[in-house]
């Protein structure tokens, strides 16, 4: 069973026009329960409207950077993610659990290798803790991505992304949008059926 702790954010920050990125402060008391392994979640519980809600969110921080960042992304009718997205704000609080999950990567220094994640939309989300992790324990290894989202606006992270490719020479990325890419396709096919 889960065990929650009353956290205060400590900020929310847009990342795309519809998805906020949420750092907790995290207790000097609670520091040991928060630790992490890169692709790991937590739970998040709070009553909107009278509902009792329980999302999951992985976690997109780095397991060394000290904080504990999630993504949110707004979905139709999603009672949380509107939430997140419209009315939660630093100094607000929020049952969360200490960090879960199995989908996890274990960095390892004296190891060289090349890591491949495919990732979609939101789904960035743990990939980028892997990647960070990577990127700061195991200095010698590779970090493959490819991510698609349907537009360039829907891409969550692209600047903290692109900063880690910039930032390193054994980071190798493509960035996918579907939806420009039919445009593209459907363009390149009229063109085809003009000639």
């Amino acid at each position: 069973m889960a065990h929650f702790h009353s956290l205060t954010i400590k900020s929310v920050d847009k990342v795309t026009d519809s998805s906020v990125a949420i750092t907790f402060d995290i207790p000097e008391n609670l520091k040991e329960q928060f630790s992490f392994k890169a692709g790991q979640y937590i739970t998040l519980k709070t009553t909107i409207n009278g509902e009792h809600i329980r999302r999951d969110y992985s976690i997109c921080a780095s397991q060394n950077s000290g904080n504990v960042t999630v993504a949110v992304k707004a979905v139709e009718n999603g009672t949380f993610s509107v939430y997140a997205n419209t009315t939660l704000k630093a100094g607000d609080v929020l049952e969360v659990a200490e960090p879960n999950g199995r989908f996890v990567f274990e960095a390892n220094a004296a190891k060289t290798r090349t890591i491949a994640a495919f990732a979609a939309g939101s789904g960035i989300t743990p990939v980028l803790s892997i990647a960070k992790t990577l990127l700061e324990e195991e200095p010698f290894s590779n970090f493959i991505l490819v991510y698609g989202n349907k537009t360039l606006a829907d891409a969550m992270f692209v600047d903290e992304l692109l900063q880690l490719k910039n930032n390193t020479i054994t980071v190798f990325m493509r960035i996918l949008y579907t939806v420009s890419l039919k445009k593209q396709m459907l363009y390149l096919d009229v063109l085809k059926k003009a000639q």
